[in-house]
């Protein structure tokens, strides 16, 4: 019994275990709340208004992340407050400037150009996009910054205003038949009052900024640029691919179900790998400055996740389908077909994203570009050949899930590689084992119940 209690005390005096229980409990109340609401929403949402919103914010995510410049990673390194506000400023400014030049864009060419199809009212989705951009870029600036001066107590109160102003707005404007624009402007009204909570007493901008600063900071932060940059647009156009190519090559209702399967997928990775990975970012730059084993250290987190995964993954194969159906609907059963599909890959995304930080902790981005352009890659040829070969949702998404597996084992690998390469033997015969073993469940899944 003295050792359980030694064990407990020792984890609850973790400062890692702590930092991410305060950020990690605040996102476990926030994801409750956001669960019961989706069987509520799905009622009340038709799947082709979640197909519009998925092709709006999916252009959007493009958008925000070629208009950072990398500069949001950036936040974290300077040492000195003063100079962290003066990146936090270029980042914000950056952003806005070019979101707006591009939506500004997009409304001269308004009859001439479409940058993504919706069912109704284009300008309308141009508006909110660009309010969307802003206020999401804005957020995830201010949760880096809150990260960096440890103000876990506002991360934790964070996700809970958003589910909270998920419940107040999403419902009442699906029940008066605002469609997708319902979904937008809860999304928006969330990163406005996160943002204002977020700089409560203290306004993270610089001071007497100058033209001077814009530049020096981009000249100070090339690697961030001209690496970071790059990387972390080419990547997020990976993630973003599927999206916007289902919603070239079928229709937007069709969508609305791998929609729905990406919405109910993420929740374990909000819930867990999120608050993991705001902590692990700065745990890794404090490892790597001090010169401790960060591969040790995340190599041991990694295989208890895999090892924690591999039954509930193996039941959820099995009955996701009346799952989807009882949870969310009868209509909603095919996005269960397509949720056992995508467990295996969303498993590896949630261990690649606890640590998503890696590379640019320890100073490696330009191996995170080259690991980027892997990812478009084999999203664009998963994708593209299951819809060559097969023509259906089904089969388009199933390709697309392997490519994704493949892609997610050899992102952790690369990880293991830089810090030590003796960890990525270990990782790889695990994580090999997992989703081997995984997809044998899958195709026995589909042979016993067709």
């Amino acid at each position: 019994m003295s050792k359980v209690k030694q064990w407990v005390h020792r984890l609850f005096h973790n400062s890692f275990f702590v930092s991410v229980f305060k950020v990690g409990s605040g996102q476990l109340i926030a994801q409750i709340l956001a669960l019961v609401s989706v069987p509520i929403l799905s009622r009340i949402y038709s799947d082709t208004a979640y197909g519009d919103t998925a092709l709006i914010t999916s252009t959007a995510a493009i958008l925000i992340n070629l208009s950072t410049f990398g500069l949001q990673s950036a936040v974290m390194k300077p040492e000195d407050d003063e100079e962290c506000r003066t990146v936090f400023t270029t980042a914000f400014l950056t952003n806005t400037l070019i979101c707006t030049l591009f939506t500004a864009g997009c409304a001269v060419l308004l009859g001439r150009f479409r940058v993504f199809d919706v069912s109704e009212n284009y300008p309308l989705a141009l508006v909110t996009m660009w309010m969307y951009c802003v206020l999401y870029s804005t957020n995830q600036l201010l949760t880096v910054y809150s990260n960096r001066k440890k103000r876990y107590n506002r991360l934790f109160f964070n996700p809970i205003i958003g589910a909270a102003v998920n419940f107040a707005v999403a419902i009442p404007l699906g029940l008066l038949g605002f469609g997708f624009m319902g979904f937008m402007l809860t999304n928006i009204s969330q990163y406005l009052l996160t943002s204002v909570h977020m700089m409560w007493g203290d306004l993270p901008y610089k001071k007497g900024y100058t033209l001077r600063d814009f530049k020096r900071v981009f000249v100070d932060y090339k690697d961030y640029v001209l690496f970071q940059y790059p990387s972390n647009f080419i990547g997020n156009f990976g993630i973003e691919y599927p999206t916007q190519y289902l919603g070239r090559v079928f229709t937007t209702q069709q969508l609305g179900g791998y929609s729905m399967c990406v919405r109910v997928m993420k929740y374990p990775i909000r819930l867990i790998a999120a608050p993991i990975s705001t902590v692990y970012f700065r745990t890794a730059t404090e490892y790597h400055r001090e010169g401790k084993n960060l591969a040790g250290f995340t190599y041991k987190m990694i295989s208890r996740i895999l090892l924690a995964a591999a039954v509930p993954v193996a039941v959820f194969i099995f009955a996701a389908e009346p799952l989807f159906a009882f949870v969310l609907g009868g209509s909603w059963r095919a996005a269960g077909t397509l949720a056992g599909f995508l467990i295996i890959q969303y498993v590896l995304l949630f261990c690649s994203q606890t640590t998503s930080y890696c590379r640019v902790a320890i100073g490696r981005q330009r191996t995170n570009l080259v690991v980027t352009i892997v990812r478009l890659a084999v999203a664009a040829v998963s994708c593209s050949a299951g819809y060559a070969l097969f023509h259906t949702m089904q089969a388009t998404v199933f390709c697309y899930s392997l490519g994704q597996c493949l892609y997610n084992i050899y992102d952790m690998a690369v990880n293991f590689r830089c810090m030590d390469r003796r960890y990525m033997w270990k990782y790889l015969a695990v994580a090999v084992l997992f989703t081997a073993a995984m997809f044998v469940v899958l195709i026995a899944r589909h042979l016993l119940f067709g």
